[in-house]
């Protein structure tokens, strides 16, 4: 039976600042580093991971390159799971932006059609996520390590649901370096494990962000 093993990244620069991300590549945080080795002993310990495919931003490579170097496996790198293109936001303080822009974040959160200023909207991130979740569900690879951001997780989480780009924007963020693990059954995405983070400890947790 296929398994989808999917991991947001670790705690970044500006998680900790509490700044829009986007796709900015900013790096991990020491804490974020620690979080992808702890990933990484819980991982090789419990999971059998046949292939790793992350998005090609720096701070999902880093997250997944402690399994990789310790499974020996190469890390496939995708645009398609980038988090959400924030355009002019991107690095912005996320209470500024709340208060300087009250009404375009009021109309994104009614209608998953409208971008960020220069910019995705939630749809066009819809698309390509679901577009590189079936190249995924297609591979031959029976388990697959998926390393993303929290947006991306956001439309896999609707994905397994059976919705669409309208539903995606209602589900929750996860925890900075968590797992959530599904089995493929039937061609139905089954949650088996969600925003695990017993493997963090010891220094490794961090407050959650937004992007």
């Amino acid at each position: 039976m296929k398994k989808l093993i999917v991991v947001r990244h670790g705690y970044s620069v500006t998680n900790a600042s509490n700044r829009f991300t986007g796709q900015m590549d900013v790096s991990l945080t020491e804490i974020g580093y620690l979080q992808a080795d702890a990933l990484a002993k819980y991982l090789v310990k419990n999971e059998k991971i046949d292939k790793i495919v992350t998005s090609d931003l720096s701070r999902a490579v880093n997250t997944a390159l402690p399994t990789a170097r310790a499974l020996g496996l190469p890390i496939h790198q995708t645009p398609k799971l980038r988090e959400l293109g924030m355009g002019i936001w991107e690095g912005m303080l996320a209470a500024d932006v709340r208060r300087d822009y009250a009404d375009l974040v009021a109309q994104r959160a009614k209608d998953a059609t409208v971008p960020c200023p220069g910019g995705e909207s939630f749809r066009d991130m819809f698309v390509r996520v679901k577009d590189a979740i079936d190249e995924i569900l297609r591979d031959e690879a029976d388990t697959v390590l998926t390393v993303t951001h929290g947006g991306a997780f956001r439309c896999i989480d609707c994905i397994a649901d059976g919705g669409d780009f309208t539903d995606a924007q209602r589900y929750k963020n996860v925890d900075n370096a968590s797992i959530t693990v599904f089995l493929i059954e039937n061609g139905r995405m089954v949650r088996t494990l969600y925003n695990f983070t017993d493997h963090l400890k010891d220094g490794t947790t961090a407050d959650r962000e937004l992007l």
